[in-house]
C-alpha cells in the first residue's frame, strides 16, 4: 500500500513512557484499531526508525506518521454504549463514562475503554465543532497536543472524567488537585445505615492498573481522606 501523506510531532513531557500506538492514537486523531495497523504497515517512525507498537516513548522524540493514499478512517473503532462528550472549558473536556467501561486500558489488552475511545469522542474538537448543532464552534485541539485523561473511576463506576486538551491544562489540573482544591463527589448505595458523618483515611495502593486496593494503614495526608455522609436512606432510596 501507497503510503503518500505525513505528518510530524513531537512526543509531550505528559507523555514520558506511554506506548507508541496510544502516543500515535493521541497526536493524530486515529483510532487504537488505525494506528496499530498502520504500525504494522511501516506507517510510523520514532526518530526516524520503525518501532513496535508497545515501545515505551520519550520526550521530544519525533513520531512521523505516514498515511496511505486512502484515509485511515478516525472512527474505525466503535464508540462504547454510553460514553459521550459533555463540556468543554478551560482547556478540560467533561465526558460521561457509563458502568461497566474501564476508564484507561488493561496493560497488555486493547479492549473497550474511555482512553481507547478519546480520538472519537473529541472528533469534534480537533474539526473546530461545538458540540451540537446551535452551539458556538470550538477553536480546535492544536496540532502535535495529545489530550489525555487526568482523573479515572472504577469500572462499575458511571461518572464524569475529564481530559486536558493540553499539555499546559494538564500540568494546572494537577497542581490545582495537588493543593486540594479539587472537589470530587460520589453517589454511592450502600448496604446498612451509617451514623452521621464520619471520615475514611485508609490508604490506596493504585500502582496497579488492573485494581485498586485499599490498605489497612491509614494516610495522614488530608487529600487522600474521603469525608461519608448519609444523603437518603430506606424509603428515600
Amino acid at each position: 500500500m501507497a503510503l503518500t501523506n505525513e505528518n510530524a510531532f513531537f512526543v509531550p513531557q505528559h507523555a514520558a513512557g506511554e506506548r507508541l500506538d496510544r502516543v500515535v492514537t493521541a497526536l493524530s486523531g486515529l483510532s487504537l484499531r488505525a494506528a496499530r495497523r498502520l504500525l504494522e504497515q511501516g506507517g510510523v517512525l520514532l526518530d526516524g526508525r520503525e518501532r513496535p507498537a508497545g515501545h515505551k516513548v520519550r520526550p521530544g522524540q519525533e513520531v512521523r506518521v505516514l498515511y496511505p493514499s486512502q484515509p485511515v478512517a478516525p472512527d474505525q473503532e466503535p464508540l462504547p454504549d454510553g460514553a459521550r462528550l459533555l463540556a468543554v472549558g478551560g482547556g478540560l473536556a467533561a465526558l460521561y463514562k457509563p458502568a461497566g467501561l474501564h476508564t484507561v486500558s488493561l496493560a497488555g489488552g486493547g479492549g473497550p475503554s474511555l482512553e481507547n475511545a478519546l480520538p472519537a469522542l473529541l472528533a469534534p474538537l480537533r474539526h473546530g465543532q461545538g458540540l451540537g448543532p446551535q452551539a458556538a464552534p470550538h477553536p480546535g485541539i492544536a496540532p502535535g497536543q495529545a489530550p489525555m485523561l487526568v482523573n479515572r473511576l472504577d469500572r462499575d463506576t458511571s461518572g464524569i472524567v475529564l481530559a486536558a486538551l493540553d499539555e499546559a491544562a494538564a500540568r494546572e489540573f494537577r497542581a490545582a488537585e495537588d493543593a486540594g482544591l479539587i472537589d470530587k463527589r460520589y453517589l454511592a448505595v450502600v448496604r446498612g445505615r451509617p451514623d452521621g458523618v464520619f471520615t475514611v483515611r485508609q490508604a490506596i495502593d493504585a500502582d496497579d492498573r488492573a485494581r485498586v486496593r485499599v490498605l489497612s494503614a491509614q494516610t495522614p495526608d488530608r487529600l487522600r481522606h474521603t469525608e461519608v455522609r448519609l444523603v437518603a436512606g430506606g424509603a428515600d432510596v
